[in-house]
C-alpha cells in the first residue's frame, strides 16, 4: 500500500518553474503531482494507492485542546488552492481513495492508514516530506519522501539518528515545532534534544536524571513539565482507526471516469500527462480493481466518533460512505 499525504505532496511539485497554459492558468503543481504518482506507482506496484488531506485546522482535536496550533500559519497562495482543488478533482476521476475527517489531519488519515496495514499484514509506504511521520515507522511501514530516494525504516533511522520511532514522539515533545506553533521546551532545540534523547532514552529517564544536565536547561525542564502531556497530545499521530471505522472498503479503488480526465488535460493543456495516465494511472491489465457502485456529484468524509458526515460536493463521485 502506498499514502500519500496529498497537500504535502502537491506542494513539493509547485515551487520550481510555472507552467503556464493561454488561459494564463499554472498547473505547474498538478503536472508535477500525478507524475510522481504514476512514478510510486511504477516502483512499488502496489495494491492500494490512497491519499489523505486536511479539511479545516479550526475543527481539529488539536486545536480544541491547543488554542494556539497552528495559528501561526500564512494564508496559503491563491495559486496552489486553484490547482489543490484541480489536482483533488482529478484523483477522484482516476478513483483513487481521497481521505479526510473534520476532527483529524492528514497525518492522523495516513496513521491510522497505515497501522491498519501493519495490523492487515500489508507492506506500507508513506509518501510526505513530514519527518513527524517518523513515528509511523514499524518493521512494515516506511517513509518516503516525496522526490524520491531512499526509503526511511528502522535501520535507516537508527542509523542517522540513534533513535527509535517512539523515542522520535519524545523528541518532538522537547524541542517543540515552530511551524506548528507547538512550544517544546524553551531553550530546548534539535541538538539539544537529540543529545538528551541519544543519552536518556525516555523523558522519564531525562527527570530521572536531573542532577547530571546543566543548570539552565534543568531548569527549563522543571518549570515545563506539567506542560509535557499537553505537548505529547499535540505532537502524536493518531493511529486508531477504529476512530473512523475504517475498512478496507475505504482503500479500495473506485470507478475511473477516463473521457472526463481527457477533458480536463485538454482544456488546461496538461498534454505531457496524456501518457501519464494511458500508460500509468489508468487501470493497467496487471492492476487489480475491486469496482464499487459511484454517486456523482458528491465527496463524504470518513467517519468517526462526532465527525462522520459530507464535508463537501466537488468530486463527480462518493468516496468514502458515512457509517454513523
Amino acid at each position: 500500500m502506498v499514502l500519500i499525504d496529498f497537500n504535502n505532496v502537491l506542494f513539493s511539485s509547485y515551487y520550481g518553474q510555472k507552467l503556464i497554459n493561454s488561459k494564463g492558468t499554472n498547473v505547474n503543481a498538478v503536472k508535477g503531482f500525478f507524475t510522481k504518482i504514476k512514478n510510486y506507482k511504477d516502483i512499488f506496484e502496489p495494491e492500494y494507492i490512497v491519499f489523505a488531506r486536511d479539511i479545516s485546522r479550526s475543527k481539529t482535536f488539536r486545536r480544541k485542546i491547543f488554542s494556539g496550533y497552528k495559528a501561526n500559519r500564512k494564508p496559503t497562495d491563491p495559486d496552489i488552492l486553484t490547482q489543490m482543488k484541480l489536482a483533488q478533482r482529478m484523483v477522484h476521476l482516476l478513483g483513487f481513495p481521497m481521505l479526510w475527517n473534520d476532527g483529524y489531519e492528514a497525518d492522523d488519515i495516513l496513521g491510522m492508514c497505515a497501522k491498519y496495514g501493519d495490523d492487515h499484514d500489508m507492506d506500507t509506504v508513506i509518501v510526505s516530506s513530514d519527518r513527524d511521520m517518523y513515528q509511523l515507522i514499524t518493521s512494515q511501514t516506511s517513509i518516503m519522501p516525496p522526490k524520491g530516494g531512499d526509503l526511511v525504516n528502522i535501520d535507516s533511522m537508527m542509523s542517522e539518528y540513534q533513535l527509535t520511532p517512539d523515542q522520535w514522539i519524545e523528541l518532538k515533545m522537547l524541542q517543540g515545532d515552530r511551524s506548528d506553533n507547538i512550544p517544546g521546551i524553551p531553550g530546548i532545540g534539535t541538538k539539544t534534544a537529540l543529545i538528551l534523547m541519544r543519552r536518556y532514552g525516555t523523558i522519564g529517564n531525562i527527570y530521572g536524571h536531573l542532577d547530571e544536565i546543566k543548570q539552565s536547561i534543568r531548569s527549563a525542564l522543571e518549570s515545563h513539565r506539567k506542560d509535557l502531556p499537553l505537548i505529547r497530545s499535540l505532537v502524536t499521530i493518531e493511529r486508531d482507526y477504529r476512530k473512523i471505522h475504517l475498512t478496507l472498503d475505504d482503500l479500495r479503488r473506485d470507478t475511473v471516469f477516463q473521457d472526463e480526465i481527457w477533458d480536463i488535460l485538454m482544456q488546461e493543456e496538461l498534454y505531457s500527462l496524456f501518457d501519464v495516465m494511458k500508460y500509468g494511472l489508468f487501470p493497467q491489465p496487471h492492476d487489480r480493481l475491486e469496482e464499487k457502485a459511484s454517486d456523482p456529484g458528491k465527496t463524504h468524509s470518513v467517519s468517526g466518533e462526532g465527525f462522520g458526515r459530507t464535508v463537501e460536493s466537488v468530486s463527480p463521485r462518493a468516496r468514502v460512505s458515512n457509517r454513523n
